[in-house]
């Protein structure tokens, strides 16, 4: 088993289509615990 958690980051369209920097990665929703194949997965920022 190991424990999934949803994140994401944000970025605003400002005027004459400008974009601002990202976000840092927000935490959404509750930690799940999910069965295995023995994969170990690790995604980092």
């Amino acid at each position: 088993m190991h424990k999934i958690q949803l994140g994401y980051r944000v970025r605003a369209v400002l005027d004459n289509n400008r974009v601002s920097e990202l976000s840092p990665v927000m935490a959404v929703g509750a930690t799940t615990v999910s069965e295995s194949n023995g994969t170990q997965i690790s995604v980092n920022p």
